[in-house]
């Protein structure tokens, strides 16, 4: 289900706070819902914060009959600075040193917010096309993945998101949606094929 961002903000001051304030109260809601009809299975959704970022991450696992993998939904909030080193061990440990998808390709241990945006590991993990991830990709499309993260840095304080569209029931998203408030206040929301 996709979401019609500008219709949230239509009747919002064009302030950056306000327009920040009208998606905190409107979106979660939003993308649950646009969950609920990607999955057609019992969803059990539970909400987590971690440092300046909301966590929307379905526990699958303990909803009865269901037939989803434990998966994260959306994660949102403010990006705040980390120059602190990766816990690199850790990250190798989680889920082994590569793993692939289900068509065998290698997949990325991607973090849905940036270590540098204040991201950290365990749930804001996820598997990720190494093109995206690291901004090698073949097309302009695939490098706007890596901007719109360092615009996260400038300045930190920055609002954004990021959404899982799912095709299967895996843990594997289809699609991830990234979306930021910029300084002058406008939503910047691009999709990416994973």
């Amino acid at each position: 289900m996709q979401i019609d961002y500008a219709s949230l903000l239509r009747s919002v001051p064009t302030t950056k706070q306000a327009v920040i304030q009208q998606l905190k109260n409107q979106l979660p809601p939003k993308w649950c819902a646009a969950y609920d009809q990607m999955t057609q299975w019992r969803n059990n959704i539970v909400q987590v914060t971690l440092g300046t970022y909301e966590y929307l991450f379905d526990l699958a696992s303990e909803a009865p009959n269901s037939k989803v993998e434990d998966r994260l939904v959306v994660v949102y909030g403010m990006s705040s600075s980390n120059l602190g080193p990766r816990d690199a061990s850790r990250m190798k440990g989680w889920m082994g040193s590569h793993f692939k998808d289900r068509h065998g390709r290698p997949m990325d241990k991607g973090h849905a917010m940036s270590h540098r945006s204040g991201g950290g590991l365990d749930i804001n993990l996820f598997p990720q096309r190494p093109q995206v991830n690291r901004g090698f990709g073949n097309c302009e499309h695939d490098l706007r993945f890596r901007a719109m993260e360092k615009e996260t840095l400038k300045p930190p304080g920055t609002f954004c998101f990021m959404r899982f569209i799912y095709r299967s029931s895996t843990w594997f998203p289809a699609k991830i949606e990234y979306g930021l408030v910029r300084v002058d206040g406008s939503l910047c929301v691009e999709e990416f094929d994973n």
